[in-house]
């Protein structure tokens, strides 16, 4: 697998970094646990928004969430709004994978950024690094 410029520095500039991925398919859990930590996150994953919600509100704050789609329970649009309302989690970054298939640096839904889903390893990966840019 190759990675990009971005990817390769995150890569090597440091610890691991810390990632929640909410998403309800073990096939795309799997495919982002490998590839993040082969760029240097450590990973952890919750199948909807509201076991996120509570993984926050237990666990050392991630970097940076990448934000899928599940079935039940709160939606991601809320998710993210919940997010954004707690002190603790309102400048967390978070990443949303669209099945709209377009990606931007904004999201409609209250996200920093989005991916168009599927989506490319590679373009993922810089997503993150960007999103963790102090200069963005």
């Amino acid at each position: 697998m190759t990675m990009t410029a971005n990817a390769r520095q995150l890569r090597s500039s440091g610890p691991l970094r810390r990632v929640l991925v909410v998403d309800d398919d073990a096939e795309t859990r799997s495919v982002l646990s490998e590839y993040l930590r082969g760029i240097g996150y450590d990973s952890q994953f919750a199948t909807m928004g509201g076991d996120a919600l509570d993984l926050l509100g237990t666990e050392e704050l991630p970097q940076v969430i990448v934000c899928g789609d599940w079935k039940g329970g709160v939606s991601p649009a809320e998710f993210i709004r919940r997010l954004r309302a707690e002190a603790a989690t309102s400048a967390v970054p978070v990443l949303r994978m669209t099945p709209q298939g377009s990606s931007s640096m904004a999201g409609p839904d209250g996200s920093d950024a989005a991916i168009g889903s599927p989506f490319r390893l590679l373009e993922l990966g810089d997503k993150l690094v960007q999103l963790q840019d102090p200069r963005r």
